[in-house]
């Protein structure tokens, strides 16, 4: 094998996180590449509602995680601004079972600055026949997967490589200098970068990931953020089928 291309950073998972990050790295400028074993954006990206949600969905337990949306959703903003085509709609409705949670609810979106507004249930025929009583309504961007993964994906196709999934390997190298990483192509091609900055970006698979980078006295399970909730998409042309987009959450009269 030759010698290891000398990069800044690899990027293993070719989903929203991993082509938002090559973007960000090749923009200010660092040699940046990405390797993912399958179609870009095909596990959770593509599975996922892609709802670029301001914090409407947080209880007041959770005040920080809102602030902490404000700059990610001006970032997201901006680059919509320039990629209109993915989004699919913006008018996002929550329903309440009952007056006091609705008023709980949209009082707490009034001292965050999120901003939502009352709405006659009646004209949401999904809503309506069921146990809805009030609706809020605001404006959140929901986005078309595809066509976000094809927008982050086409001005850098150039540092994206698909590789066979077996062949990955990953070691630090004894300096802890950074990382040397091995593969191959979907052709057979060796591939082999040296790198200052290894990120794993593959979502469920981080966990299998981190352990081929793992440095000696590493725990063998990884402490990995999960959130378990259980979600709901349902897609179909833009043109017949509405974003539908359904998150069970505390049951206690919110629903989305």
């Amino acid at each position: 094998m030759s010698d290891p291309i000398n990069i800044d950073v690899a990027i293993i998972g070719g989903g929203i996180m991993g082509l938002w990050l090559l973007k960000d790295l090749k923009e200010q400028k660092y040699q940046a590449v990405l390797l993912d074993c399958g179609q870009l954006g095909g596990q959770q990206t593509c599975h996922s509602h892609v709802y670029i949600h301001r914090g409407h969905i947080y209880t007041k337990e959770q005040k920080q995680l809102v602030q902490g949306l404000s700059e990610a959703n001006h970032e997201w903003a901006k680059w919509i601004e320039g990629n209109p085509d993915v989004v699919v709609s913006k008018d996002s409705y929550f329903g309440f079972e009952s007056e006091a949670s609705y008023e709980d609810r949209t009082q707490l979106w009034k001292k965050w600055r999120l901003g939502a507004i009352s709405t006659d249930p009646s004209e949401l025929e999904a809503l309506y026949q069921g146990d809805v009583k009030y609706v809020a309504s605001a404006k959140v961007d929901c986005l078309d997967a595809q066509q976000l993964v094809r927008a982050l994906m086409t001005p850098w196709r150039d540092c994206i490589v698909r590789i066979k999934d077996s062949s990955l390997r990953a070691r630090r190298l004894p300096d802890a200098s950074g990382h040397i990483v091995e593969a191959e192509d979907t052709r057979g091609k060796p591939l082999q970068t040296r790198c200052r900055a290894l990120v794993f970006a593959a979502g469920a698979g981080n966990r299998r990931l981190l352990k081929l980078g793992a440095r000696e006295g590493a725990p063998a399970e990884p402490n990995l953020q999960i959130r378990k909730a259980h979600m709901l998409v349902v897609r179909g042309s833009k043109e017949y089928v509405r974003p539908l987009i359904g998150i069970s959450m505390n049951l206690a009269g919110f629903l989305l």
